[in-house]
C-alpha cells in the first residue's frame, strides 16, 4: 500500500499527482505457497521510458530506505478497514475462514485477525 496504493502511495506522487502517468500501481498475485508482484502505470508513449526510470528510482529507494514509521501506520489503518468492510459479506467471510481452516487447520475470529 505505501508502494503502489492508488490514492496514497509513492507510486502515486511520483507519477499521478505530477500527471507523468494516468495511473500507478503495486499489486500482487497470491499463489499457493508462492506470489508475484506487479507494478505497472499507464501514461503516453513518450514517456513510458522516463517513467519506467521513475518507477526504478522508487523501487532503489524502497529497498534502501525501507518503509516509514507513518506509512507503515497508514498501510495498517487501510487493510484493517478493507478487512472489516470485506468480512461484512458473508461470502468473503467464509472464504477466509475455508482458507485458513485448509491451510492452518485454525479459526481465526475477526477480532483476532484484527489484533494479529
Amino acid at each position: 500500500m505505501a508502494l503502489g496504493d492508488s490514492g496514497n502511495s509513492r507510486l502515486h506522487w511520483g507519477l499521478v499527482d505530477t500527471a507523468e502517468a494516468e495511473s500507478a500501481d503495486c499489486s500482487y498475485q497470491e499463489y499457493d505457497g508462492t506470489g508475484a508482484y506487479y507494478v505497472s502505470f499507464v501514461s503516453n508513449g513518450d514517456k513510458a521510458e522516463a517513467n519506467l526510470a521513475k518507477v526504478q528510482k522508487i523501487l532503489a529507494e524502497l529497498q534502501a530506505k525501507g518503509i516509514s514509521d507513518d506509512e507503515l501506520n497508514q498501510a495498517r489503518n487501510k487493510a484493517l478497514a478493507r478487512l472489516i468492510r470485506a468480512s461484512e459479506k458473508p461470502s468473503t467471510r467464509m472464504m477466509a475462514i475455508g482458507n485458513d481452516w485448509t491451510y492452518l487447520k485454525h479459526y481465526r475470529s475477526l477480532d483476532e485477525e484484527i489484533r494479529n
